[in-house]
């Protein structure tokens, strides 16, 4: 829900999810072929950088199936992230944004 501010309020101009953002090809590098999971903000992610970006994880055998056709998958770890998709091999696990609920 977008909430308008009132006049003379304080509005934060840059939030953390913005910089968190800005910061992902820093952290992760530059690469074709490179999918990210588990990023709240996806559709600004992909505006702001070059990747490709979601806010769900998908299933193990999916995951298997894009490794398989070269794709490098990062999965943003927020401490949420299922026991059974952190045991797969292969995946990149990054603290690349904090969970909304770990402010």
């Amino acid at each position: 829900m977008f909430v308008i501010p009132k006049p003379f309020q304080d509005v934060v101009r840059n939030p953390q999810w913005t910089k968190d953002i800005k910061a992902l090809p820093e952290k992760i590098g530059l690469g074709e072929h490179t999918l990210i999971f588990n990023f709240k903000h996806n559709i600004e992610a992909m505006f702001y950088t070059d990747f490709t970006v979601y806010n769900t994880i998908p299933g193990a055998e999916q995951l298997k199936k894009l490794q398989e056709k070269g794709w490098r998958i990062i999965i943003n770890d927020d401490g949420n992230v299922p026991l059974k998709t952190k045991r797969l091999k292969g995946i990149e696990f990054l603290p690349l944004s904090p969970s909304p609920d770990k402010k």
